[in-house]
C-alpha cells in the first residue's frame, strides 16, 4: 500500500514486526487516530522465488 502525498498521521510506528504491530493495535483503541506502520521490505515479494513462506499454506497466487 502506498501513502498519498501530504497524508497526516498522529502516530508512525517504525517496524511492523510482532512488537510494532502490537503497538499499532493498541493505538487503534482511539478510533479517530491515524496510524502508519512502516516496514522495510520488497514491494512484490510474491514475485521473488528466493523469498519462501515456511508453511504448508499456499500464500502465493
Amino acid at each position: 500500500m502506498s501513502v498519498q502525498d501530504n497524508a497526516r498521521f498522529e502516530f508512525i510506528v517504525v517496524g511492523g514486526s510482532t512488537a510494532g504491530n502490537v503497538v499499532a493495535g493498541r493505538l487503534t483503541a482511539n478510533p479517530n487516530a491515524k496510524i502508519l506502520v512502516v516496514e522495510a521490505g520488497v514491494a512484490y515479494s510474491k514475485d521473488i522465488e528466493e523469498i519462501r513462506t515456511p508453511s504448508d499454506i499456499e500464500l502465493r497466487k
